[in-house]
């Protein structure tokens, strides 16, 4: 409860939360969950706060993420669908995310068979007017340092 050490009770839902997270992906380097909350909140499907953080997280046919960071504010759920597994928003929540992706994992995603049939006779436009229409063939992209979200993209028959 509150900003020191997880009490028990936050401890096993954290580890929970770890264990329902890891299912869910194909493959987990390392994954951390932070549940902070009282016990009388709990019972509401009330929690202070949530903090996710995740290295390596391969989900979905080779889509991964090099790192994940996602806070949250109070959370509520609906308590009844959570005990059998099934997580639902009984309110909006705010949450700041962080994910980090290396251009290899770019590379990778925008080549996997899920991302190409998900590009079919995808038109891109660009910031100069034109639009390209994607065949969904392979694709080489570039991540450029020191400007977040700048990244630079070709694709090839092949």
């Amino acid at each position: 409860m509150g900003l020191g050490e997880p009490d028990l009770g936050e401890q096993a839902l954290s580890k929970a939360a770890e264990v329902g997270i890891t299912q869910q992906l194909d493959e987990v380097e390392q994954v951390n969950v932070d549940i902070r909350t009282d016990p009388l909140k709990l019972i509401q499907g009330k929690v202070d706060s949530v903090s996710v953080t995740g290295e390596g997280l391969v989900m979905k046919n080779s889509l991964r993420m090099e790192k994940l960071q996602v806070d949250t504010g109070s959370v509520a759920i609906n308590p009844a669908s959570a005990i059998f597994g099934k997580i639902e928003l009984t309110q909006s929540a705010e949450a700041d995310a962080h994910v980090t992706l290396t251009q290899e994992d770019v590379n990778q995603a925008f080549n996997s068979d899920y991302i190409r049939n998900k590009m079919q006779n995808l038109t891109i436009s660009h910031p100069d007017g034109m639009s390209d229409r994607h065949s969904g063939s392979r694709c080489q992209y570039s991540v450029f340092r020191g400007w977040q979200g700048s990244s630079q993209g070709s694709c090839f028959d092949g």
